[in-house]
This record gives C-alpha cells, structure tokens and sequence, in this order.
C-alpha cells in the first residue's frame, strides 16, 4: 500500500473543487461513489425547503433525496410565481406570498431548475438523488467527508456553470490525489444574463 493510502486509512478526505484557473467553485454538488456501491437515502419526515429571500431563491442549490418533498415558503413582500420545465419534475405554484401551498413531492432523480415567471433573474436548484453520499462544496470550493479516500472509486460533479451547461451531470475532469485530499477541476463558462429562461432552459419564456 502506497503511503498516501496508508496515512488516509482513517482519516476524513478533503474534498476541493476549482475551476480552470484555480478559482474555487461554491456551490458544486458531488456525488460519491465507494467499493460498496451507492449508500441509499433515506427519506426525512418533514420537507426540505426553498425560501424566496431578496427575490432570490433561498438555497441557490438545495440536495434532496429521490421521493422527499420541498416547500417553497416565499420571505419576500412580494409575490413570486415558481416554476420548472425539468423532464425530473415539471410543476408551477402560481402567484402566492407568504406561507407556501402544499409542498412538492420529487420522485425522479434529476436536476430541476427552478424559475420565477415574474421575476427573470431568479433560477434555483434542486438537485434530486438516491445516494445517501451526496454533499456540496462551500465558499471555498471544499468538502469534508469521512470516507477515506481508497474507499472511492467515482465522483460525479456537478455545478451550474460548467461548460457543459446546466443539465449535464458529468465526471470529474481532473481528478488529483494528494494525501488525503482530492482535487477536482471542471471547466466553467460565465453565467449568461438572464433576461429570459433562454440560455437556461433552451428555449424563452
């Protein structure tokens, strides 16, 4: 055994995740997978939630598990009107403020993103998976889990401006081992304006 391995036997793995010029990347969700296979995620009772906050959504990015629920409370003191085409979960909660309607079920593994009819620049995230070791990088582009780093055979990254656009899971790109510490590096574009749904969805609202 290596000696990188034997120091991470029991050790907690880093997780970083930059881009193509060394810039770490908030808001990556990241999808382990062991010499185990995928660990199962068990439903939680209570729904998982989605705030409207400065007519922005509330997480940017929100990790459920496949068949939990999400309400959609809205902060703001005006009213929002959300909405998905995603193939994971089309739905529309149409104008409301305050508490929200009854909340979503998502039952399809997936990326669903999320929209405001009214106001354009709002788009979210909700990330739907069955995997169990499932997490999202911080501000500083990091994740700390307690898998140690020879128990892992993929890692699945994903963020909302790879290159590859926003509905598009793919596999790490540059995959560095270090220690206990892996670093991954996606290629990203910048953000389009979003005056529409366009550059998002493939087609304008």
């Amino acid at each position: 055994m290596s000696s990188w391995l034997s120091f991470a036997l029991h050790a907690q793995t880093i997780l970083q995740v930059k881009n193509q010029h060394n810039k770490p990347l908030e808001n990556a969700v990241l999808e382990i997978t062991t010499k185990d296979g995928v660990s199962a995620w068990q439903v939680k009772d209570s729904p998982f939630i989605m705030d409207q906050v400065n007519k922005r959504f509330s997480p940017e990015v929100l990790i459920v598990p496949k068949d939990s629920s999400v309400s959609f409370p809205n902060s703001d003191d005006i009213r929002h009107h959300v909405y998905s085409f995603s193939p994971a979960k089309p739905f529309e909660l149409k104008l409301y403020a305050g508490k929200s309607k009854a909340p979503v079920s998502f039952q399809q593994q997936g990326l669903v993103v999320l929209g405001c009819n009214i106001h354009d620049a709002m788009v979210g995230y909700i990330y739907v998976t069955e995997n169990k070791n499932t997490f999202m990088s911080g501000e500083h582009g990091e994740v700390e889990i307690d898998i140690p780093v020879e128990q892992i055979t993929n890692i699945t990254v994903w963020h909302a401006n790879a290159q590859q656009g926003v509905n598009h899971r793919k596999s790490f790109q540059t995959f560095d081992v270090k220690k206990q510490q892996i670093t991954l590096t996606i290629n990203t574009i910048k953000p389009p304006k979003r005056d529409s749904f366009e550059d998002v969805f493939g087609y304008a609202h």
